[in-house]
């Protein structure tokens, strides 16, 4: 399982590229 900081990595991450 993904760590909570992870997925907010993985957030951030998918928020930069969908720009």
């Amino acid at each position: 399982m993904l760590a909570p900081r992870q997925l907010l990595v993985q957030f951030s991450l998918g928020s930069i590229f969908q720009d």
